[in-house]
Parts: C-alpha cells; sequence; structure tokens
C-alpha cells in the first residue's frame, strides 16, 4: 500500500509534524498543498495548521474532492492548532474539534483516523497582519503574548500507530 501525506503549513508546525509521521511511517510521498502534482496513495494522511479558526482553503477545495480523486481512498486527517478543545469565545465555536469537523464535512465521509495535534506559536516569525491579529487575540483574552510550543511527540507517536494498522 502506497502512502502519501499532503499538507499546509504556513510557519512549519504542520510540516515538521508531517515530516515526522513521514518518518516513522516510511511513507512514500509528502507534498506541500502548494506544491501537489497528483494523488497517487492508497492511503492519504491529510493534515493543516489552522489559521483564522479555519483549515487551509486548499485542503479543503481538495477534500470537497470535485474531481472524485479521493474515491476507493482510505484518508486520516490532522489539524495543528493552538487551541485543541472546543470551546466559545464571542459566540464563536473554535478549537481542534471544530477545525477536524471542517475537514470531515469538506471530505464527506468518515476518515480512517483523525488527530489534534498542538501547534507552535513563535511572535517573531509571524507576519506584521498576523502578529497583530495573535496580540489582539491574546488581548481580548487577557492572557499573555509568548511563544507557545505544543507540539508533542507522543501526540504523532500515537497517530502514527493508528495509521500503521491502515498500511
Amino acid at each position: 500500500m502506497k502512502t502519501q501525506i499532503i499538507y499546509y503549513s504556513k510557519y512549519g508546525s504542520a510540516k515538521e509534524i508531517a515530516f515526522r509521521i513521514k518518518e516513522k511511517l516510511n511513507a512514500d510521498v509528502i507534498s506541500d498543498i502548494a506544491e501537489l502534482n497528483s494523488i497517487n496513495g492508497d492511503l492519504l494522511i491529510i493534515g493543516s495548521s489552522i489559521y483564522s479558526e479555519s483549515p487551509d482553503k486548499k485542503i479543503l477545495d481538495l477534500l470537497l474532492d470535485e474531481e472524485n480523486l479521493l474515491k476507493d481512498k482510505k484518508i486520516a486527517l490532522f489539524v495543528v492548532c493552538l487551541a485543541k478543545e472546543e470551546r466559545t469565545v464571542r459566540e464563536m465555536k473554535i478549537g481542534g474539534p471544530v477545525y477536524l469537523r471542517k475537514m470531515e464535512t469538506a471530505l464527506k465521509q468518515k476518515p480512517v483516523a483523525a488527530q489534534i495535534f498542538g501547534g507552535r506559536l513563535i511572535p517573531d516569525l509571524l507576519s506584521q497582519e498576523d502578529y497583530k491579529r495573535q496580540e489582539a487575540f491574546y488581548k481580548m483574552r487577557r492572557l499573555t503574548f509568548n511563544a507557545v510550543d505544543m507540539v508533542s511527540s507522543d501526540e504523532i507517536d500515537e497517530f502514527v500507530l493508528k495509521l500503521k494498522d491502515l498500511q
């Protein structure tokens, strides 16, 4: 069975996680969604980091599968975010389960595996626009705006174990 990983990463957390999954699974192909040329895996692992409370549009468009490219494929999903638990902020539901549901809804089928990974926020790496957005979000919640690293090797290992059973 051929395994292909497709991911979107703006600042590197999802990319790092995707490559760690590739290494542990011995996946055949790994592609940034922006450079995706073909889909040829039997097991597709599709992941996105979260910005503006949503997975990447190109990832969601892929999952909508207008061309039936995903038909007859085993598909696993993952999201990378700082808000791993679902909660309501200003009457809006946010958090990993919400983001994963967006991907599952686009996919229109239940994935064979799904995972919410903690992400990493390094303020110095953010664009000016993203910095201002994050700073305002933290201020609104009366939190200190500092670097955060929630990437967990244990979470990656647990997901890989689920996926090994599918290969």
